[in-house]
């Protein structure tokens, strides 16, 4: 799988490069921590070696949806005043952000220009909320999110929603996870509640948009507040990690390499275990892209 990604980052990376004896690509990267540090100490060493001539300036913005929000910001403003070229050549940005700067004309459509283009497939890289992506976006990252939590003090994780429900009213204080401003694991847990306590999966995901189910997502969130009051908002996904491993919560809803990257790294106690609770926990790719009037 990295191997994949390294061969497709290179190619659109290369893409965003002209010729030149030593070239700087600005990459934005609207992601946590865990996904800027992929860049700089695995992607970008990689890339270096495949093209000696550019270096790589990676840079985060933040976590959450709001990462990506601020490269549109930003992108959208050097449109607007008539700057060129910008002065981003390559973003990660999410799958919400990617189609509306497709459907603004905000992004060059640079897929078709590759060399290992064929890799490029899947219904994400053909449709994104409605807009037609096609060709304008890599999605990088298929990554899952869980709920981790400490055997010794949860001996029977929730396998279902209510169950977790259930298991929050009775250990308050002992869940955690980052709600929707501090991370997409939190916006992926936020939307399983939905999709829940909906029950239209189907429908929210896959459209038509219909009005009148705004009126059960509006309870879906009523009750997710009801459901806050025992939680705990962590700061981030870091923040979720870090109180897992210091026993502050039991339990807490976590990224899968994240997790597996903390204990390799010896920042998490081993016996901390992902579970999956019915039915399921929903989450979207990262999308690369390559702004219009990169450099």
């Amino acid at each position: 799988m990295l191997v994949r990604i390294m061969v497709v980052l290179a190619a659109a990376l290369a893409l965003a490069a002209p010729a030149a004896a030593q070239t700087r690509l600005n990459v934005a990267i609207g992601a946590d921590v865990n996904v800027v540090e992929v860049h700089k100490a695995l992607l970008g060493p990689g890339f270096k070696a495949m093209e000696p001539a550019v270096d790589l300036n990676v840079v985060g913005t933040g976590t959450g949806e709001p990462a990506s929000r601020a490269i549109y910001t930003k992108i959208k403003a050097q449109a607007d005043t008539g700057r060129k070229p910008w002065d981003l050549d390559v973003a990660l940005v999410s799958m919400t952000v990617a189609s509306q700067m497709v459907k603004e004309g905000l992004l060059h459509r640079f897929v078709p220009q590759m060399k290992n283009a064929a890799l490029v497939k899947g219904a994400e890289v053909k449709e994104a909320f409605g807009v037609n992506v096609d060709g304008y976006v890599v999605p990088m990252f298929h990554n899952q999110i869980a709920i981790a939590y400490h055997p010794s003090k949860v001996a029977a994780p929730p396998k279902t929603f209510d169950e977790l429900a259930a298991w929050v009213k009775a250990n308050p204080g002992r869940f955690g996870y980052n709600g929707i401003k501090g991370g997409v694991s939190g916006v992926g847990f936020t939307m399983g509640w939905v999709y829940w306590k909906t029950g239209l999966y189907q429908q929210l995901t896959q459209g038509p948009v219909d009005k009148g189910k705004d009126g059960a997502i509006r309870e879906a969130i009523t009750a997710l507040r009801d459901f806050n009051k025992g939680a705990v908002i962590t700061n981030g996904n870091a923040g979720t990690l870090d109180a897992l491993n210091r026993g502050e919560i039991w339990m807490g809803v976590v990224w899968i390499d994240q997790l597996v990257a903390w204990k390799n790294e010896g920042r998490m106690d081993q016996a901390v275990t992902p579970s999956l609770p019915a039915p399921g926990l929903p989450i979207y790719p990262l999308y690369l892209v390559v702004p219009r009037e990169a450099a």
